[in-house]
């Protein structure tokens, strides 16, 4: 199953018609990169807590939100096979080609304790940066707020990934809008989904999705993070939308290595 690894991932706007992920996890930075599909071009200014991941060596390769002035939310599966020593995170950079923004080394990171594998849950990490910067922040869901998850509801995601399944590369920021997706169809889409952690969004008939580089980025709906960019197969397939990890359901152990 292709995951969504490796190149950033963003946050969500509304239009109907956008994102697909895919990467296999552990592939290099090169091969792993996914984008968004059949989105739009995107100013950072309208994500401003949003952050490219990347290698020190300049090779962005996840994305994901800024939740406190030193503190990144992301996807477990981005950072469990790297070296913290070799990972920054960069905001107010639309285009990875530039120097724009502002950057930052990491710290420390926590990730989930029980994940395992992209598709068997639990896939969510938190970034210590060795210092604050100056962007915004983003609230993320609070437990209780199960609304968020409606089915139909129009949720935001950007990135720098690819721009299809076959790796059409962008170093500039898309960003596209997908819909909140029935929990028995995520389950019927894939085998083993978990409806207590996943949350699936995008059309059933494919076209728009996350992809490849866009894995740890934020599912954004009513100004807050209700997801982060899991796994898909493929990027914007028909009956394989991109399945995120349900934050409302991580939102106290995330609280706890927020303030930590």
């Amino acid at each position: 199953m292709a995951r969504r690894t490796f190149r950033t991932v963003a946050a969500v706007t509304a239009m109907a018609a956008n994102v697909g992920a895919g990467v296999l996890a552990g592939q290099s930075d090169a091969a792993a990169a996914p984008a968004i599909v059949n989105g739009q071009q995107a100013d950072i200014g309208s994500f401003p807590y949003l952050v490219a991941i990347s290698s020190t060596s300049g090779s962005q390769f996840c994305g994901g939100a800024l939740v406190a002035p030193d503190k990144v939310l992301t996807a477990a599966h981005c950072l469990a096979p790297r070296q913290k020593s070799g990972v920054e995170v960069t905001v107010g950079r639309t285009d990875m080609r530039t120097s724009d923004g502002e950057s930052a080394r990491v710290k420390n990171w926590w990730i989930h304790p029980a994940f395992r594998q992209v598709d068997g849950g639990d896939d969510v990490a938190v970034i210590t940066l060795d210092r604050k910067l100056h962007a915004p922040v983003i609230p993320m869901v609070r437990s209780d707020e199960t609304w968020v998850y409606r089915v139909g509801n129009q949720a935001t995601v950007a990135g720098w990934g690819d721009l299809n399944e076959n790796g059409a590369r962008t170093t500039t920021l898309h960003s596209a809008t997908v819909p909140i997706m029935p929990d028995q169809q995520c389950a019927a889409d894939y085998q083993g989904v978990r409806q207590d952690s996943m949350v699936c969004a995008g059309y059933q008939e494919g076209g728009v999705d996350s992809c490849q580089g866009d894995s740890g980025g934020p599912l954004v709906y009513a100004g807050r993070v209700i997801g982060v960019v899991s796994f898909g197969e493929g990027c914007a397939r028909a009956g394989k939308p991109g399945v995120y990890t349900r934050i409302a359901n991580f939102r106290q152990v995330i609280d706890e290595q927020v303030r930590s």
